[in-house]
This record gives C-alpha cells, sequence and structure tokens, in this order.
C-alpha cells in the first residue's frame, strides 16, 4: 500500500533546527538549499529532502542518513540501492508532499492561483481546452488544477520527464468523479485528496491501491 505524507512549512525554523535538518541531507543537496535567496524555497527543498529520508529510512529499515537519492537521467529520483521502493516529491506554496510505494507513482500539488485564460491552450490537449471551457467561470481555475495536478502527476509516473508532452495525453473528469486518460493506459490509477481549498494534490500509481487520506505531519517528525 502507497504512504502518502503532506508536510506544512513553518513560518521560521529556528537556526539550531535549520542546522539539524541540513545535517541529515547530503553535501550536494546542502550547496542547493543553501543556494536559494529565498527562505522559502530554501525551506521547500530541504524539508521535502529530509521528508524523503525520514520515511524512506523507517519503509526500509535503515537510517535516513543511510538513504542514497540519486536521479535517472530524466530527473525522477530514485534510490540507489534498494529495488522495488519507489518515491516521488512535489512542493508548491507552504506544502511540501511525498508518496512512497512498490509501484511506481508520481505526486504533484499546487497552488490555486489565478490564470490566463490562453494558458490552457498552451499546456492541455483540445478535449480538455474544451472541457475548462465549458465550466462555469468561476469553477475554472479549479479545475484547471485538478487537470495540470493529474497530468503532472502522470508523468512523473511514467518517469520520462518532458519527453512526454503535456499535449499528447488527456485526461477528463467525469461526473461521477471517475477520472480517464487517453491514451489508455490500464496499469495506471489516479486519485485527489484535498488539503485545504487552496491547493490540488494528485497522485498516480500503477497500484490501484492508494490511501483513502493524507498523513499531515509536522517539523518535529523530522527531527
Amino acid at each position: 500500500m502507497a504512504e502518502i505524507y503532506a508536510l506544512k512549512l513553518p513560518s521560521d525554523i529556528s537556526p539550531e533546527r535549520y542546522r539539524s535538518l541540513l545535517g541529515r541531507i547530503g553535501p550536494s543537496q546542502r550547496e542547493r538549499v543553501e543556494r536559494f535567496r529565498q527562505k522559502e524555497d530554501a525551506y521547500r527543498t530541504l524539508l521535502g529532502e529530509v521528508l524523503a529520508r525520514v520515511k524512506l529510512g523507517k519503509r526500509i529499515g535503515v537510517p535516513p542518513g543511510c538513504i542514497n537519492i540519486l536521479k535517472s537521467k530524466y530527473g525522477k529520483p530514485c534510490l540507489a540501492d534498494t529495488k522495488g521502493i519507489h518515491f516521488n516529491i512535489s512542493h508548491s506554496g507552504e506544502w511540501v508532499v511525498l508518496i512512497i510505494d512498490c509501484e511506481s507513482v508520481g505526486i504533484d500539488i499546487e497552488k490555486v492561483v489565478p490564470i490566463s485564460p490562453e494558458l490552457a491552450d498552451r499546456v492541455f490537449s483540445a478535449q480538455e481546452s474544451m472541457d475548462l471551457r465549458q465550466k462555469p467561470e468561476h469553477e475554472r481555475v479549479n479545475l484547471f488544477f485538478e487537470l495540470w495536478t493529474l497530468k503532472e502527476s502522470y508523468i512523473k509516473a511514467v518517469g520520462v520527464g518532458l519527453t512526454l508532452s503535456l499535449k499528447s495525453f488527456t485526461i477528463r473528469k467525469l461526473p461521477g468523479g471517475e477520472i480517464t486518460l487517453d491514451p489508455p493506459a490500464e496499469r495506471y490509477h489516479f486519485k485527489q485528496y484535498d488539503l485545504n481549498t487552496h491547493y490540488k494534490l494528485s497522485v498516480c500509481s500503477s497500484s490501484p491501491q492508494l490511501p483513502g487520506s493524507v498523513e499531515i505531519l509536522g517539523l518535529d517528525d523530522l527531527l
């Protein structure tokens, strides 16, 4: 069964805790975190890295410091030494999210913000753009981010990065809540979760067994 975690960013992290968290990731990851000029960007990246190591370590029974995370040639994070464990991270605004499973997975979270009317035509298939236009105007932004996170989670689960164009496939949310994919891919399954009204969260997995809820964590759960 997949595990899904969400961590809300604190408004501030004390210098002592920040140093402790930095000590839980590798040198290259620390350098990346320290290059960020904005505190929030550094927090999101740092907490995503630590969250993954803590929960992956618990899943496979090793200390977080022994977790060695690499990236595939398409940029998808993966474990260096453990087969059969897959994970994915996403962050946006005040949330960092993680999914772990024994099957290929993808996760995406986005903050709901105003969008330009032309954006959907640039990134969505013709059918998706049509579905969006048929919605009342006040519902369009929510559907946009629902579709966007579903599409991103699928691309991340497939694991080939932007070699798979966003416009090359269509995801639809049918009136009964069913999520469909065209061209069909029977091995992939979708689910959406509500964190709050300002965010959309979607996951995609090649396993049909997805949890009914997301486990919400705090900073103390990482220390």
